[in-house]
């Protein structure tokens, strides 16, 4: 059991590293979260594009740019 600086019981409730730095720094916690974020969407548009290399959408199918008879984009 803990009391807070009033007296008052405060549950002991464990906390991770995350939110104990949101607390001490919050500006740059924020800004760290949104710094991943970014870099974790950046990560699947690039994953994403990586998947469609070569290739064009004719509908809803891929094709590869290089099949015989078929206009080039």
């Amino acid at each position: 059991m803990a009391t807070d600086s009033a007296g008052i019981w405060m549950p002991e409730i464990p906390t991770d590293r995350r939110v104990e730095q949101a607390v001490e720094n919050p500006k740059g916690y924020f800004r760290a979260a949104r710094r991943r974020a970014r870099a974790e969407i950046l990560e699947e548009i690039a994953a994403e594009q990586r998947r469609h290399t070569g290739r064009r959408k004719n509908g809803s199918r891929w094709l590869l740019r290089d099949q015989p008879g078929l206009p080039t984009p």
